[in-house]
């Protein structure tokens, strides 16, 4: 049973569930975006490119373009300079396209979609729910420091009660994890 009141002054637990539900949220942004059978023409367009002015996404460096159904061709000749830099962040993107750089011009086959890949997809969300998941942790882990680090003044009932809400909010949205990435794999494998 959650007692937001009981937990004021020990714990901001809206902010603990905020960060959790920002957890799930990411997880089922990459499982759409990153973790698909079905890859969509702006599938590249947020992977983050390290450039010597900082920071970039690649559609602000390149203009990305499909080719057929099995090609993306990248374009990078408007910053020529990031073009290694840019295949290097596709190559260690999550979603695993091997880049062809020829001068200026990145392309990229989409591979065709065999038991393999699906099972190289499933491994991938896989990770990315146990990353979730130690997420998850991390935040119940901050949560329970600040509980302890506030805890004057309050009974040590009050404290384990709290932990324990705590603890149980982690677990629920550690088991929203587990669906999702039983969801996803049953989506992967269908044929």
């Amino acid at each position: 049973m959650f007692d937001p009141e009981l937990a004021e002054g020990l714990v901001d637990f809206s902010k603990i569930k905020a960060n959790m539900e920002s957890t799930i949220d990411k997880l089922k942004q990459d499982y759409t975006s990153k973790i698909t059978v079905q890859i969509l023409p702006d599938a590249l367009d947020n992977i983050r490119v390290t450039t010597r002015s900082g920071k970039s996404t690649l559609a602000e460096l390149a203009e990305i373009r499909m080719k057929g159904d099995n090609m993306f061709v990248i374009d990078m000749s408007s910053s020529p300079k990031d073009t290694k830099a840019a295949a290097q962040a596709i190559k260690e993107s999550r979603i695993n396209f091997e880049p062809v750089v020829d001068n200026t011009t990145i392309t990229i086959s989409i591979p065709k979609v065999t038991q393999e890949y699906r099972q190289d997809l499933v491994k991938l969300a896989r990770q990315a729910c146990e990353q979730s998941k130690q997420n998850l942790r991390r935040v119940r882990q901050k949560g329970m420091a600040d509980v302890r680090k506030n805890k004057q003044g309050r009974s040590e009932d009050e404290v384990k009660q709290v932990e324990k809400m705590i603890q149980q909010l982690t677990d629920e949205y550690s088991s929203d994890t587990d669906l999702l990435v039983e969801e996803k794999t049953k989506e992967l494998l269908r044929k």
